[in-house]
């Protein structure tokens, strides 16, 4: 393929699906967090919900758009719209 003519699609079917994986996934982390330092290691609310959780959120975006960008650098440097790590026996490597 042509790296002139190729186009990333921003959205794909299984999007949903992956996007609604992290954001249960890092609820329930959130939710941990802020459960460990408010009960066991007795940290006041403003700290906890008003610094923790949304400087936790902020990384967790941050993370999200750096990926993202990463993700559509690697495919636009291929030149194909899916890349995923090959798997790689350790037979193979030492071919």
């Amino acid at each position: 393929m042509d790296a002139g003519s190729y186009h990333y699609r921003l959205l794909t079917r299984g999007d949903f699906s992956a996007f609604w994986a992290l954001f249960t996934d890092n609820l329930v982390n959130l939710l941990i967090l802020s459960g460990v330092c408010r009960f066991v290691f007795q940290m006041p609310e403003e700290i906890v919900f008003g610094r923790i959780v949304p400087g936790a959120a902020v990384a967790i975006l941050a993370g999200v758009v750096v990926h993202a960008w990463l993700a559509r650098h690697t495919a636009g440097c291929r030149g194909r719209e899916r890349y995923t790590q090959k798997l790689v026996t350790p037979d193979q490597a030492a071919a």
